[in-house]
């Protein structure tokens, strides 16, 4: 259990941002597919239009390795962007995947999609939106084309009538703000 963010989680997060402004692609292309924090700076932007910077307690939530996480902080911290980039990052690098994520009210669930079509419609140097396969705008899911197979991302209240949807695994009902499951 973590409690809080020390000067060497700052320090790393910040040399992977420092990392990334080099020109030398060679020394970190890479780290792109296994590191959320470094694929959300390298593409895509903050409001301002400037690259989206994590801070570093929303780095080691991105690239948590556990399969599963609880995390409690105070609203306006960055919860749903965080959703929005590790939901993103998983179902573009794992092609077939279903991702579905669970919020609290059907308003929170239809934001988080919202959030993550913004983040890749505004994105730095790709344009995300040619992996959408048509122009069918959905409120609560997102398919991304990836080649042969596409990754699906699906975002439902945890209600009774969310539950009960037959394309959607069951979740148990929890207090929550927002849940991701990943189907590999």
């Amino acid at each position: 259990m973590i409690n809080e963010v020390n000067d060497s989680d700052r320090k790393r997060t910040e040399n992977k941002f420092r990392m990334l402004s080099s020109k030398e692609k060679n020394k970190w292309q890479g780290h792109l597919k296994f590191d959320a924090t470094c694929f959300s700076y390298y593409y895509f932007k903050n409001r301002k239009g400037n690259r989206f910077k994590c801070r570093p307690y929303q780095d080691m939530i991105l690239n948590d390795p556990y399969k599963r996480i609880v995390v409690c902080i105070s609203r306006q911290m960055g919860k749903s962007t965080m959703a929005a980039i590790k939901t993103f990052h998983m179902a573009f690098f794992n092609p077939g995947c279903l991702v579905v994520i669970v919020s609290a009210t059907k308003p929170q669930a239809v934001e988080l999609i919202h959030k993550l079509k913004e983040l890749m419609h505004n994105a730095h140097y790709t344009d995300f939106s040619e992996y959408f396969p048509s122009k069918k705008e959905s409120k609560s899911e997102i398919e991304l084309k990836l080649g042969a197979l596409g990754s699906r991302i699906i975002s439902v209240p945890a209600t009774d009538a969310g539950r009960g949807n037959r394309s959607t695994p069951p979740v148990a009902q929890a207090s929550l703000s927002t849940l991701v499951h990943v189907d590999r």
